[in-house]
């Protein structure tokens, strides 16, 4: 079994797909993709914040914006694309809080450094073994 996940874009379209596989009955790769470059995940919507949170995965950024309400961006790995870059920083006006997985720690202050003079850049390192999606209730506690 998989789980598709649409991306909408800013007029409300599909603009590309992913799918995870959830299940060990599932041959092939974990996750699928749509061809091309991919672009970020973006929730709730494409409309410009003051603040983000930068994760890795949808189903991360499900987990922030739903434990806190926050706006939540997916970048589709572990480090952002340059490509990617223009279009983080028309969506977060003032800062950007980095929560990478606790894997990607590394990564994480690499893009704070690149991003430190556009933005206010602050990186939240996880406990070893977490990711957003598995903090549950505790990301309001880390986040505040």
């Amino acid at each position: 079994m998989r789980v598709l996940v649409p991306y909408l874009g800013p007029a409300g379209g599909v603009i590309y797909w992913t799918a995870r596989s959830y299940t060990d009955l599932e041959e092939g790769p974990k996750y699928l993709a749509a061809g091309g470059k991919h672009p970020l995940y973006v929730l709730p919507d494409w409309q410009p914040k003051e603040d983000v949170v930068l994760v890795e995965g949808v189903f991360d950024a499900i987990a922030v914006h739903q434990a806190t309400g926050s706006a939540a961006i997916a970048v589709g790995g572990k480090s952002l694309p340059r490509y990617l870059e223009p279009d983080l920083l028309d969506l977060a006006h003032r800062s950007i809080t980095i929560l990478l997985d606790s894997d990607a720690a590394a990564d994480a202050y690499r893009l704070r450094k690149r991003l430190m003079f556009k933005r206010k850049m602050r990186v939240v390192p996880l406990p070893p073994g977490e990711d957003p999606s598995s903090m549950g209730d505790r990301l309001k506690e880390l986040l505040s």
